[in-house]
């Protein structure tokens, strides 16, 4: 699983962190989104919990987190992020001008997940990722997020 779209916001959150305000300019307008593409409840966990080693209690991973598709957006101005699975959008809201996060849920929608900055009604910069799906190999569920960068 790619996580490489991660390292797209270094560039704004060093810049914010040398300067002590998130009001700095943003290096590339983009979008950097990331989803599990299996639901939660799917296949079987294979053991896997989400609590650290040793911890004295251990929680199936079911109960920490949610099927939700996230998305953070770095943008000039003020504008919408939109999310849709299988060409169905699941999610669409206002974001803030600087970095902003947006996320929708699942909902047991499957296919290509997209993912559009608009302006103006206008969508300026989109990006398409791994399909989700309800199939799983060797009938496990992966846990590890699938990460893509749209600029």
């Amino acid at each position: 699983m790619p996580h490489d779209g991660w390292r797209f916001m270094l560039p704004y959150y060093i810049a914010a962190y040398k300067a002590g305000t998130r009001d700095v300019p943003i290096p590339q307008e983009g979008l950097v989104y990331w989803y599990r593409r299996t639901p939660k409840g799917s296949c079987s966990d294979g053991g896997t919990t989400c609590s650290p080693p040793g911890y004295p209690q251990q929680f199936p991973p079911q109960q920490c987190v949610d099927d939700a598709v996230y998305v953070t957006s770095l943008s000039n101005s003020d504008a919408e992020v939109e999310i849709s699975i299988g060409g169905q959008v699941v999610g669409k809201g206002a974001v803030k001008k600087g970095a902003a996060l947006f996320s929708a849920p699942f909902n047991g929608k499957e296919g290509p997940v997209t993912v559009k900055l608009i302006k103006n009604g206008k969508p300026v910069i989109q990006g398409t990722g791994e399909k989700i799906s309800n199939s799983c190999p060797d009938n496990l569920t992966n846990w590890n997020a699938w990460v893509g960068v749209a600029k």
